[in-house]
């Protein structure tokens, strides 16, 4: 079993996909020529019912919420919906260096504590006949709490976004984390990305904004001589092993089973992760969908370190 660290990785991926500039922040990038529609929808979610839905930047994020900010906030979110220990909020900033804005992100019940825990004992017997069901019943809240410089979205202190969980309007959240890094890539040719969830959604991406040549298999191959797994299957996981490491639970899986993820590419590799018997993180390669570079087999194990960091 092969053991990694989350903070080596990072520092890969922001070598390899949208480093930051001094000179020129990653949130000056012009989002204008980017749009992303539904190329393949192999069974419906609460975000996606239509084959060719599109979305404009505009409708990437929650309320305007400027995407690479949202991008960051994104892991948090998705920990705190899914009853992570990270307290009753969580303080996040923006990736820009300079003039940056800080986020809370907090979590409050959607309805009364007692029909709360109504629901959840429904949802449990359902879970017990047949399968696992997931109706958040918390709504996940990003402030605006302060602000250094000039913000290029220029946001007023205590603005607020409304995490997206039912609007179909807009982009799944995990739809739009995977999509990040593209987005943020140059290229001619429409690209297709996977959603998180296997076999549910592919997105096509087309950024007319600027011009180069890239592909799915082209970007996969810029870590093919990396000793460690592919950085971009460790950027799709990172928020579910955030929430596993810190006590969390999905409510669409079943305990003790590992929830699933794929890498964004459609063909690529398929993970399965979970906590073993001393509690640590380990993601296991459950499907090679044919087309990876990295040439996994299925069964390889990795074990992913802990963020004990996070809990003092």
């Amino acid at each position: 079993m092969k053991k990694l660290s989350f903070r080596r990785t990072q520092k890969i991926v922001s070598n390899q996909i949208g480093q930051i500039s001094p000179i020129r922040p990653i949130c000056l990038f012009n989002f204008g020529g980017s749009s992303v529609q539904v190329a393949s929808l192999c069974k419906s979610c609460r975000y996606h019912r239509h084959l060719g839905q599109k979305y404009d930047p505009a409708h990437l994020s929650p309320q305007g919420l400027c995407l690479s900010a949202y991008q960051t906030a994104y892991p948090y979110c998705l920990a705190l919906l899914y009853n992570a220990d990270l307290g009753k909020k969580v303080i996040v900033r923006c990736p820009n260096p300079k003039n940056y804005i800080e986020m809370e992100i907090t979590k409050s019940p959607i309805a009364p504590t007692a029909l709360i825990a109504l629901k959840r004992k429904l949802l449990s017997l359902l879970a017990n006949l047949c399968r696992p069901f997931d109706l958040p019943d918390h709504r996940i809240t990003i402030k605006i709490v302060s602000q250094k410089g000039v913000c290029p979205k220029n946001y007023s202190i205590g603005q607020t976004f409304k995490f997206n969980l039912y609007r179909q309007n807009e982009i799944c959240p995990a739809g739009f984390y995977q999509l990040y890094p593209f987005l943020i890539q140059v290229h001619k040719k429409p690209i297709f990305v996977s959603c998180p969830d296997d076999n549910v959604v592919v997105y096509k991406v087309s950024n007319l904004t600027n011009s180069s040549n890239q592909s799915n298999q082209l970007i996969c191959q810029k870590f093919l001589k990396l000793n460690t797994l592919c950085p971009l299957l460790l950027y799709s996981l990172y928020p579910y092993y955030l929430t596993l490491s810190l006590g969390g639970h999905f409510d669409w899986v079943k305990k003790g089973e590992p929830v699933i993820v794929s890498c964004p590419n459609p063909k690529g590799i398929v993970l399965g992760v979970s906590l073993n018997e001393k509690n640590k993180v380990i993601a296991q390669i459950k499907k090679n969908k044919g087309s990876c570079p990295k040439k996994y087999l299925v069964g390889l194990t990795f074990e992913l370190r802990n963020l004990e960091t996070l809990r003092e």
